[in-house]
């Protein structure tokens, strides 16, 4: 089932005007069916074969298990859908592609709710083709790890020294344990095989009243390498003591590869005002970064999608811009994401996000901005898909196709989870995948 559109947008700086068209190849990766949940979807680009593999999460019943599909250099979904771990549960991957030995490794946990009691991190090896390598393998064995909650992980393959790091969020269980608990974060070798200690990125923060105690958890959101330094950049969001937990702060900042010197100063807060996190407020920053080392963060913030730029060192510098025009009254703008890639008319970014009423529930809009390399707006938001009154568009992931830097299209295959609902009380009944293939062409 595909649906194919050419939309334009005028844009110009003098005369004569220019126009940005975006081709999209709509197509279903995964059904919508009653009492079936396709969700968190996420994307690594084989470099080699020039196939991108699709990984998400499935449930039904009592099954939670993690598929994946590969697609080819086009972004079409040819490759049938497979099994990546034996495991169940499995929930929340993270996958990145290792170049060196031609693998993918997949990162998850099986703790698909996301409750307090002792749940892991996993690992598993795939090859190039996506089919199992060994077993999965348990991260969190230390002996602080193994009696705590572990969950949400996310992994990212360090090119220079051929290792992986993966991070995820450790908490207490049954106990409350100060100084162990936070965003944490461990180095694996190029066989996925634990490497050192595991480190505390950013603490859990213990805020007590008279009444109760809360537990402010920094939720990481981003991780990479930058491509000069070297270093781990790590973004993340953490409430505010002191605010009744309605206000919080991104933070986005280096730790060197090996996870040494860690303090509170590697971090600095990216978001000009604290965050009111109250109503139907959802978390978003993506970063990317260009091969000088400058780059930019973008993050949800007032139901908008707002960018800070980084210098070659990629350090927070200037003021905060708007990346996305500002969303209709009643609605807001969230699940961002970002890619950067090269050609004829030089470097580009796309951003995704989705507009919906604040509700969470309901039609949403899909929607994609082109900016250059300094961040800037290259014409108008154009809207990619739109779903039905009862559905809604969540958890967009975005990636860049293989071409070649002198072609004149600017190739993305894109993914959200389409959930759908049933009132009275608005409970999801099921979730599938769409995929959005993008040709942006910029004259």
């Amino acid at each position: 089932m595909k649906r194919f559109l050419l939309l334009f947008v005028l844009f110009g700086f003098t005369t004569p005007l220019f126009a940005q068209s975006i081709e999209v190849n709509r197509d279903v990766l995964f059904d919508k069916a009653a009492g079936k949940f396709n969700r968190t979807a996420v994307f690594a680009l084989n470099t080699k074969t020039g196939k991108t593999l699709v990984a998400w999460e499935y449930q039904e019943g009592n099954q939670h298990v993690l598929l994946g599909r590969l697609l080819d250099a086009s972004g079409e979904a040819k490759g049938k859908i497979k099994t990546l771990t034996l495991a169940n549960p499995a929930a929340h991957p993270s996958i990145v592609y290792n170049e060196r030995d031609d693998e993918f490794l997949i990162a998850y946990d099986n703790n698909p709710n996301l409750v307090f009691g002792h749940s892991d991190v996993f690992v598993q090896r795939l090859t190039g083709k996506a089919k199992r390598i060994g077993s999965p393998v348990a991260i969190t064995t230390d002996s602080v790890s193994s009696t705590l909650t572990n969950f949400l992980p996310n992994v990212v393959f360090d090119a220079k020294n051929s290792r992986y790091v993966a991070t995820w969020i450790r908490e207490i269980s049954d106990q409350l344990r100060p100084g162990t608990d936070g965003l944490v974060a461990l180095v694996l070798t190029r066989k996925a095989q634990i490497s050192g200690n595991v480190v505390i990125l950013q603490p859990t923060t213990v805020e007590q009243t008279s009444t109760q105690v809360s537990l402010l958890i920094p939720v990481g959101l981003d991780a990479g390498f930058h491509p000069v330094t070297g270093k781990l950049m790590v973004g993340f969001v953490q409430k505010l003591t002191g605010t009744e937990q309605k206000l919080a702060n991104y933070f986005f900042g280096a730790v060197n590869p090996d996870l040494s010197g860690v303090s509170a100063s590697s971090f600095k807060v990216v978001n000009s005002n604290p965050v009111d996190t109250t109503g139907t407020f959802l978390w978003g920053l993506k970063s990317v970064f260009q091969d000088t080392g400058k780059g930019f963060v973008v993050f949800v913030d007032d139901n908008r999608i707002r960018l800070r730029r980084t210098d070659e060192q990629g350090k927070i510098t200037g003021s905060t811009k708007s990346a996305f025009q500002k969303p209709k009254n009643n609605t807001k703008l969230f699940f961002p994401d970002i890619v950067l890639t090269e050609g004829a008319d030089g470097l580009r970014a796309l951003l995704i996000a989705a507009e919906a009423p604040f509700s969470d529930q309901g039609q949403t809009i899909v929607w994609a901005q082109v900016l250059n390399e300094s961040g800037k707006r290259v014409g108008k938001p154009v809207q990619l898909d739109k779903t039905g009154s009862t559905d809604a568009a969540q958890e967009l992931a975005l990636s860049v196709l293989p071409h070649a830097t002198d072609s004149g299209i600017y190739p993305f295959i894109a993914v959200y989870k389409l959930a759908g609902f049933t009132p009275p009380g608005q409970t999801p009944d099921a979730s599938g995948l769409i995929l959005l293939n993008l040709q942006v062409s910029i004259p």
